[in-house]
């Protein structure tokens, strides 16, 4: 009985101290498939944005399309990890996004955002 509580408490302590919603998973999964439009419920009001050599601020709308376009030619083949973290102002996530095409570096930044994690950067360079 004892050991239940302590794990509930445990769950709900990890809950209440990380908002609800989008988890970096969430983000990498439809990253994987070259999704965005999934990728797009994930991101903030205004994301800031590179592709290659060029970094803009764009709305959700904007990014999305962006990304659209990006994956249109390009099909994902890989998504690996050089180095993710978790701390009190977000996550962050480094890795290599293979396609058939080309290879790009991938770093996203996740922020809390009232109730739930949001994209607030993400960067696709070419190493």
């Amino acid at each position: 009985m004892f050991k239940s509580v302590f794990i509930l408490s445990l769950i709900s302590f990890i809950s209440v101290n990380r908002p609800p919603g989008h988890s970096m998973q969430d983000v990498l999964a439809a990253l994987r498939r070259g999704d965005a439009g999934q990728l797009s419920r994930y991101m903030d009001e205004v994301v800031r944005l590179t592709l290659d050599e060029r970094t803009h601020p764009y709305s959700k709308t904007q990014s999305e399309a962006i990304l659209r376009n990006f994956f249109k030619s390009r099909t994902i083949i890989d998504l690996s990890m050089v180095h993710q973290s978790d701390g009190e102002d977000g996550e962050i996530f480094v890795g290599d996004l293979r396609s058939g095409k080309d290879r790009h570096r991938v770093s996203i930044i996740m922020r809390p955002r009232g109730e739930r994690m949001v994209i607030s950067e993400l960067r696709l360079e070419r190493p």
